[in-house]
């Protein structure tokens, strides 16, 4: 992403409706697939360290981030985590079959070749280690938001679990998120391909009162999730582990 799109993110990532949001939604799908609190953690793409206190609550975490921005905006402000420059697929110093636990929240359909990249995280995981994903859902919807924000693609549930299977994981649980804001935001992404000017990508965080409004609906999905799936939404959310024998 471009330098200015690490800024947007530093500044609103503690407190944009959409990132806190997310947090929740994540931290309540850790929490259950996650029972035990000592876990080898790396997060891949860490951007700005938005989720890496969270992180801390579910064991002992570290961290790679391509950006120079990023990394020193995080470090800044998460000085006990140890956050590394690096990116996938072949840009990570991590021993072979060394992490519980690899997340990797919205940067899949940055990295070109995603295949090599699960294949790479595959490798890295210990036997029984779990992998946890969130990436944009439908390529159908793919516009001008998604390439400036320097997306390759969208996934559906089925082709995302397709791949996930070919590079060695067992699918574990699975749904879309950002459920009830969908119609909404379908309308405002499908109108915004048409006028780009409509909503320009890295406009920062809305008003506080509809800011506050939005959490509010979105947060609701993190008392639904994980203990049911969602039929649709705007994005994917998925818990995969590594087989013993893969």
């Amino acid at each position: 992403m471009k330098a200015s799109a690490y800024q947007n993110l530093a500044e609103n990532q503690q407190h944009h409706w959409w990132y806190r949001g997310r947090r929740a939604v994540i931290k309540k799908t850790l929490t259950k697939y996650l029972p035990h609190r000592d876990k080898r953690i790396v997060e891949i793409g860490s951007g700005a360290g938005g989720n890496l206190s969270m992180l801390k609550a579910f064991g002992k975490v570290s961290a790679f981030e391509m950006d120079d921005f990023a990394r020193e905006h995080a470090t800044r402000h998460s000085s006990d985590v140890d956050i590394n420059k690096g990116h996938l697929p072949d840009g990570l110093t991590v021993r072979p079959g060394s992490v519980d636990v690899v997340c990797l929240f919205d940067v899949l359909e940055h990295v070109q070749d995603d295949r090599s990249a699960l294949i790479k995280i595959h490798e890295l995981l210990a036997d029984n280690g779990v992998l946890i994903l969130t990436v944009p859902a439908y390529q159908w919807l793919y516009g001008h938001h998604d390439e400036q924000l320097e997306h390759f693609r969208r996934y559906s549930m089925r082709h995302l679990k397709r791949l996930l299977q070919s590079t060695g994981f067992r699918v574990t649980y699975s749904s879309y998120f950002n459920f009830l804001l969908f119609p909404v935001a379908l309308v405002v992404r499908l109108m915004n391909n048409i006028n780009p000017n409509l909503m320009p990508v890295g406009t920062g965080k809305p008003h506080n009162r509809l800011n506050e409004s939005l959490y509010f609906i979105f947060k609701q999905e993190s008392k639904i999730l994980p203990k049911w799936r969602l039929p649709f939404g705007l994005s994917i959310i998925m818990v995969v582990t590594k087989s013993a024998d893969c």
